[in-house]
């Protein structure tokens, strides 16, 4: 959850917005909307294409914030991701735990119960 205070009164989507508020923002209910995202509980990375990202609104996926106050450490934190996945994709085959289920946990940041334990198993 993001959280802002308007400096001066505003009107948002018919919604008078008064100044020093506090406004909660939450990624997940964004992240999983259906005006943004066809199919939005289901996993499909694929939905982050070039091709069909075409006219998505720049803040309908925003885990980092957005504008002039967002995470400082995004640019090294996805550079770092990147690098850390090609290696272990060259190296291993990810395999979750036998009748393991999988299920949200969402509490400040959304997180999965439990973890996600897997195997990792040499290529």
């Amino acid at each position: 959850m993001t959280e802002r205070k308007p400096l001066e009164e505003d009107v948002l989507c018919g919604y008078r917005i008064p100044a020093g508020i506090t406004i909660g923002i939450t990624q997940y209910v964004t992240h999983h909307h259906p005006d943004f995202w066809e199919n939005p509980e289901t996993f499909d990375p694929d939905r982050f294409s070039v091709e069909r990202s075409k006219g998505r609104h720049d803040y309908a996926y925003f885990p980092f914030s957005g504008g002039g106050r967002q995470c400082l450490g995004k640019n090294p934190a996805l550079l770092e991701i990147q690098i850390i996945l090609a290696m272990f994709l060259q190296r291993y085959r990810f395999e979750l735990m036998p009748g393991w289920l999988v299920s949200k946990d969402p509490v400040i940041s959304l997180r999965l119960k439990g973890g996600l334990p897997m195997h990792l198993k040499p290529v």
